[in-house]
C-alpha cells in the first residue's frame, strides 16, 4: 500500500514539473501553422495566443480522462479495503469461540 501512495503522490508532481519546464519553442502548433503565422507581422502576435488556445483545448479531455481514471481507481481501492475488512471480521469471528473456551478453562 505504501508504494501506491508514493506513486499517486509523485505522478501528479511529475506532470506538473514537466508542464512547467515545457520549452516555449515546442508548444502546441504544428510546423505548418507556425510557418504560416511567422510570415506576417500580425501572425507573430497571434502565434502565442494560438499556442495557448490549443493547450487549453487539450485540457478538457485530459481532465475528463483523469476524473474517470480516479473514479475507477478509488472504487477498486474501496472494494479491496472492504474485502480485507470482511476477511478480518471472519478471522475474528472464528477466534471468538477459541477465546471463550480458553476463558472458561481458567
Amino acid at each position: 500500500m505504501r508504494k501506491n501512495w508514493a506513486l499517486s503522490a509523485l505522478l501528479p508532481a511529475g506532470l506538473i514539473a514537466a508542464a512547467l519546464s515545457w520549452p516555449a519553442g515546442l508548444l502546441a502548433q504544428c510546423a505548418m501553422c507556425r510557418a504560416t503565422l511567422a510570415n506576417s507581422d500580425e501572425g507573430r502576435r497571434w502565434a502565442q495566443g494560438i499556442d495557448s488556445g490549443v493547450i487549453l483545448l487539450l485540457l478538457a479531455p485530459f481532465l475528463i480522462f483523469s476524473a474517470i481514471f480516479l473514479r475507477i481507481y478509488s472504487r477498486q481501492v474501496k472494494a479491496a479495503l472492504w474485502k480485507r475488512l470482511r476477511q478480518c471480521r471472519e478471522a475474528c469471528s472464528r477466534m471468538k469461540p477459541t477465546f471463550a473456551r480458553a476463558a472458561k478453562s481458567l
